[in-house]
């Protein structure tokens, strides 16, 4: 399965090999990973719970995920963060706070 980010982008929920698993009962969570026009793979997060609080997190910006890669955001992604970077920082806050208190 995969979510285009932008033409020729796409993020990417990668399976394990079957074989590589503990056990043939147990199938380990997809890891999500970000495929570029390239097709450099750019890791992004363990789970999709955990790339699902990313995306809440960057209030569902358009190409937040490149903040994570070694390009960066292109110039009008970064004019966007900008512009809500308070907003942004506010949730960051707000999530780092939550994660602390599972522990």
């Amino acid at each position: 399965m995969y979510i285009t980010v932008q033409i020729g982008c796409q993020v990417c929920l990668v399976y394990l090999d079957k074989r590589e698993c503990e056990s043939d009962l147990k199938r380990e969570d997809p890891k999500i990973w970000l495929l570029d026009r390239s097709f450099e793979w750019h890791f992004l997060a363990e789970n999709f719970t955990h790339y699902f609080r990313m995306m809440l997190v960057h209030q569902g910006l358009p190409q937040w995920q490149f903040k994570f890669t070694p390009m960066g955001l292109t110039p009008w992604a970064e004019v966007s963060f900008n512009t809500k970077k308070r907003k942004l920082f506010d949730c960051l806050h707000v999530l780092w706070a939550c994660t602390m208190k599972t522990f």
